[in-house]
């Protein structure tokens, strides 16, 4: 880089980590605000719900690894034990969901924090860092990560300070600013295993080209290796993790959702678009041209997209104006290379899912950090760069921040009150769990909050249609329906009580399959839902504001009960 950390006086550094700290405190004040106050710890996804039940466990057995074999756990090592040990800080009243989205809050406000430190780093510019804070903190997949109860802000936060150090190396290329890179990157994916794929070739490419001799290059890339191979035997050791797993715990392999796709990539720029306005995913190609063609997200979309073609040609125009400075240009290499890779696992993986782009499009507030920071050099008229930089630095983060809370967020506000209500008269009519046999679509709200309630008494007597769908892919049609009726004439032979949730019963089959259950699955889908509701007679056996739900029995007439 053109500029040296060790070229500030003492009172700058000061006062750059003064006002980190400040924008740390302002940053998780302002979401854990939201994040109360909305009341929705599953806007986006409902992952949070099951790592409630996980967090629960582990509070409850303690020191007592074992368990973590398990590839949830392998894949969020270091979330378990340290969101378990500061929920327990927190008012025992609030739900574990709620404890979550506060954490995350908090760490939120440290990736803030650093946002704030490399971008003052990159510009030496402190209003376009300023800024860059407030653009990212508006950001809908920052946001909506932030204040709800998902896993991925820990590590997104512990690899945004990986890319402070990384910069401090690339301009003093010294062994302190080495090992605290390579000990952030090894937490960050210790929180999360997404957070080691896309940076992984990324750090390679930077390690190697930074110094000036091979030998010297070499020497940083082993030390760098090193700290992570020590986290990985660390793992193994303590957890009793294998390497393998550590690096790739596999999770969903086999499924029908995994695996490269055109559908996926229209769904992969949905991702990126909606990292600025939305904050959730379209679970499915149909359901996101619809939203396009209705007009629902149309308009966002545009916004969006307009968003990151400006911050594409920023770069572009930034990177050849610095071409000459290697520090820039292997930085510059660094994103390019993190956002081809993390999106290639994107698209390998799901496409659309919101936690997996939150990484590599941190080019995207870096790049409008640079589109201030050039409006500031400007030899314009100084209302004319004032006017601009208001425009760009604050009233459009402004604007994003208000459009991504009240048009997205607030519809669903005191949706988790909600559903702990509904949840609870359902719970009313459960006498014996292991008497009842449940249907759900899987990845549905009765299922997740049913699940974060009950926990694994609920789980071990669910049929869920989306996984079996995800999970034998091959099965024909035919197949999978003598599965199904199979399964519920079992339970009834057993005396269980066999209850079909609203989603079965009551939701269209387009409305049903996703990304979850993988593409081509619509017939199958449509099948299993005909099989169920003419196969089986049904009547009411409780009555929520969230549906219906149905008893299961015998014949085809709704009062063969």
């Amino acid at each position: 880089m053109d500029f040296d950390f060790s070229q500030l006086t003492q009172n700058q550094k000061r006062r750059l980590w003064l006002v980190a700290g400040i924008l740390f405190l302002l940053g998780s004040g302002i979401l854990t605000f939201l994040a109360l106050w909305l009341d929705d710890t599953t806007y986006g996804t409902g992952n949070g719900l099951w790592k409630a039940v996980w967090i629960r466990d582990y509070i409850e057995k303690g020191v007592d690894f074992s368990h973590l074999q398990e590839l949830s756990y392998v894949s969020n090592l270091l979330y378990f034990p340290v969101y378990a040990a500061i929920s327990q800080i927190l008012p025992s009243g609030l739900a574990m969901v709620t404890k979550m989205a506060i954490i995350n809050a908090w760490f939120a406000g440290l990736a803030g924090a650093a946002f704030y430190v490399l971008a003052f780093l990159l510009t030496q510019n402190w209003k376009a860092a300023l800024g860059g804070f407030l653009f990212h903190l508006a950001g809908a997949n920052f946001l909506t990560c932030s204040t709800n109860s998902e896993d991925i802000i820990p590590a997104y936060a512990f690899f945004v300070w990986s890319l402070v150090f990384l910069v401090l190396y690339l301009q003093r290329p010294v062994y302190q600013w080495l090992l605290l890179t390579a000990f952030c990157y090894a937490l960050s994916w210790g929180f999360h295993w997404t957070m080691a794929i896309g940076p992984a070739p990324a750090f390679l490419l930077a390690l190697l080209w930074r110094q000036e001799s091979w030998r010297k290059a070499l020497t940083d890339l082993i030390l760098f290796a090193t700290v992570n191979l020590m986290a990985i035997t660390a793992a193994w050791i303590i957890f009793g993790v294998p390497p393998d797993l550590m690096i790739y715990p596999n999770k969903g392999e086999g499924g029908a959702w995994l695996g490269f796709a055109l559908e996926k990539f229209p769904l992969l720029y949905s991702g990126m678009a909606l990292y600025v306005l939305g904050g959730f995913q379209f679970n499915g190609l149909e359901i996101f041209l619809e939203t396009i063609q209705n007009r629902w997200y149309g308009p966002e979309f545009v916004f969006s997209s307009l968003i990151l073609i400006i911050s594409l040609l920023v770069s572009i125009v930034w990177w050849r104006k610095k071409r000459k400075v290697k520090g820039v240009r292997i930085f510059n290499w660094y994103l390019v290379a993190l956002f081809f890779f993390a999106q290639l696992m994107n698209v390998y993986e799901f496409g659309t899912d919101l936690q997996f782009h939150i990484q590599p499009m941190i080019w995207l507030p870096i790049a409008w950090v640079l589109l201030l920071d050039s409006l500031t050099s400007k030899s314009w008229p100084s209302w004319l760069k004032t006017g601009l930089s208001c425009l760009i630095g604050i009233a459009i983060p402004l604007f994003m921040l208000g459009w991504n809370v009240g048009k997205f967020r607030l519809p669903t506000q005191g949706k988790d009150h909600f559903y702990l209500a509904q949840i609870a008269k359902v719970d009313e009519k459960v006498e014996d769990f292991s008497n009842m046999f449940w249907l759900t679509r899987g990845w549905d709200d009765f299922r997740n909050w049913g699940y974060a309630q009950w926990g694994e008494k609920f789980r071990a007597h669910t049929y869920v249609l989306v996984d079996y769908l995800a999970d034998r892919p091959d099965e024909s049609v035919k197949e999978a329906c003598a599965r199904l009726r199979e399964t519920i004439e079992n339970e009834l032979d057993q005396g269980k009580i066999v209850i079909a949730g609203p989603e079965i019963i009551d939701r269209e089959a387009w409305e049903i399959v996703d990304t979850f259950s993988g593409f081509g699955q619509r017939e199958k889908c449509e099948a299993l839902l005909k099989t169920v509701r003419e196969e089986f007679s049904r009547e009411v056996w409780v009555k929520t504001e969230m549906g219906n739900f149905y008893r299961l029995g015998r014949g085809t007439s709704p009062s063969a009960l």
